[in-house]
């Protein structure tokens, strides 16, 4: 039995994000690269462990610890793309092509809450964006002008900072090891020859912390 959820919005490459089409990657608070578009997140140990994972797995040995932890970061970047809610902190970098990179231009934040968030430029400065509004699904920056984006080659992007607001609730480190153990027990990019339906349970944890980002 599959436990991935057959709905739900996913970060991807080029994915729509609050109304404007942009290019996400994502990466840890220290700066270190884990993903790119599919929303794999460093999980921070103090709370997704590896301990706890195995336990989860029924593994006791330890050839599988670098293979479970990625699937660990991959179990949290679905329950968070799944919900649009940070339960890790981390960086989210969402590229702005030259047509959006206009002045006063708004730009929403992909998962919430939103910590802080700045421009930043191939090239040039980094410009502090400021948060116009947060509320609880999503928070939007205005960014009053882009220091000289526009022609090809340019490279710009906002960089958002998000992270959970406050304790981790045991049913999301529930819901995390259940994905975990789908992503384990089938590990291929395919599956043949058995029947794959959701796991009802995942759905019916996940779906209260669902945060509305639209405005």
């Amino acid at each position: 039995m599959s436990v991935l959820p057959s709905s739900g919005s996913l970060i991807g490459s080029s994915a729509e994000i609050a109304g404007s089409t942009s290019r996400v990657t994502i990466r840890a608070a220290s700066g270190a690269l884990v993903g790119s578009g599919a929303g794999i997140s460093g999980a921070p140990d103090t709370i997704f462990t590896l301990a706890a994972a195995k336990e989860h797995l029924r593994v006791t040995w330890s050839s599988e610890d670098a293979l479970i932890s990625a699937l660990l970061d991959a179990a949290v970047g679905v329950c968070e793309q799944y919900t649009r809610r940070a339960f890790t902190e981390r960086i989210i970098k969402q590229y702005v092509s030259a047509d959006r990179a206009i002045a006063d231009a708004e730009f929403y934040s992909p998962l919430w809450p939103v910590k802080s968030a700045a421009v930043k430029y191939g090239a040039g400065p980094t410009t502090l964006a400021s948060v116009i509004r947060s509320e609880v699904g999503h928070s939007i920056v205005r960014v009053a002008a882009w220091g000289g984006i526009g022609s090809e080659g340019d490279v710009a992007w906002i960089e958002w900072t998000v992270g959970p607001d406050g304790d981790i609730p045991k049913d999301i480190v529930a819901a995390v090891h259940l994905v975990l153990g789908d992503l384990y027990a089938n590990r291929e990019a395919s599956i043949v020859g058995t029947i794959i339906s959701p796991n009802p349970a995942l759905r019916a944890i996940l779906q209260p912390y669902i945060v509305d980002m639209t405005v």
